[in-house]
């Protein structure tokens, strides 16, 4: 991985996109603690008109899937900070969710989604930031098959 990520590791990344339904991960040994809340500072701005499966804005899709995720989870609960006013920044300890045009400066690779980059201090998770693809992909929130445009719900499920 680039130097400029020096304590980030790839959670989600190089999720590919096919005629078929790829999903790809690689799990790494660091780990949040147990029974803690993680805030997840979302940004995800627009669309500026309702999203295909009825959300509003891609941030209403990205909290229900985390509120999805918390069904499934007993040690550890996704809180939600919507339209977070936070500065993007990689290190800051805040775990931000946005779309962008490059990972902090670095181009996208061919195919990638979506990536979220893990920052641990003694193998204990301090922050995971989630990039969305926004150069690459066009996006929406729907369901069923796949679409020409990405859907951010399903990819933040995954």
């Amino acid at each position: 991985m680039n130097s400029r990520f020096p304590h980030a590791t790839l959670l989600l990344g190089l999720l590919l996109v096919s005629t078929f339904a790829a999903h790809g991960y690689v799990a790494e040994g660091e780990k949040w603690t147990v029974n803690r809340t993680v805030r997840m500072h979302l940004s995800l701005t627009g669309p500026g008109h309702t999203l295909s499966d009825g959300f509003t804005s891609w941030d209403q899709s990205a909290a229900d899937a985390l509120n999805i995720w918390n069904s499934h989870l007993s040690h550890l609960k996704f809180e939600v900070d919507h339209n977070s006013l936070l500065p993007r920044a990689q290190g800051d300890a805040d775990n931000s969710v946005f779309f962008s045009n490059n990972v902090y400066g670095d181009s996208w690779g061919s195919g990638v989604l979506a990536v979220t980059l893990i920052f641990a201090r003694d193998g204990i998770m301090t922050e995971t930031d989630v990039l969305f693809n926004s150069a690459d992909w066009t996006w929406d929130s729907y369901r069923g098959a796949l679409r020409a445009s990405m859907d951010v719900h399903r990819v933040a499920l995954h």
